[in-house]
């Protein structure tokens, strides 16, 4: 029934091919619609943990790049030049890679915002200690700065 349903048919066309009556039709049809409902439901949470389980687990393998791209590490070039060529090998101390760290913050983002733990911002226009401009003054400096940080994240995306 839920095929016809979906296919466009009305419930009396339902009713004349499934043989029952309209009215059966439509309380089978809003127990589907019931369903559905619930089911929808459920495919969000299991969408929501999916999306969770993702950014945990990009997070980790960053933490393990990270952690791997501190110290001591052999480079090997081959090298070609006039008499032939050659093998340069050569070793190189690093600090660490901080797009590691990028992708790291970013997932943390990812994580924060499917769980809803951004507040949503307000500013306190009267507040009786600083004249108004002051405080348009300190709150258009605080979104520039989150607009930084905003934009220091949607970078990482893109590498």
């Amino acid at each position: 029934m839920s095929e016809l349903y979906l296919a466009g048919r009305t419930q009396y066309q339902i009713s004349l091919l499934v043989h029952v009556t309209p009215q059966q039709v439509s309380q089978d049809l809003k127990r589907i619609r019931e369903q559905w409902r619930a089911t929808a439901l459920l495919n969000v949470d299991e969408k929501v943990d999916l999306e969770l389980a993702k950014a945990d687990q990009v997070e980790h393998e960053a933490w393990v790049a990270w952690d791997y791209s501190i110290g001591q590490h052999t480079v090997v070039m081959d090298r070609e030049g006039n008499d032939g060529s050659a093998r340069v090998t050569r070793t190189e101390e690093s600090a660490g890679d901080p797009r590691f760290l990028e992708t790291i913050l970013k997932c943390i983002d990812i994580r924060c915002r499917i769980l809803g733990l951004y507040s949503p911002t307000s500013i306190k226009v009267n507040n009786g200690n600083q004249p108004t401009m002051e405080l348009i003054e300190a709150a258009r400096l605080r979104v520039e700065r989150m607009k930084l940080l905003t934009d220091g994240s949607s970078s990482i995306a893109n590498n």
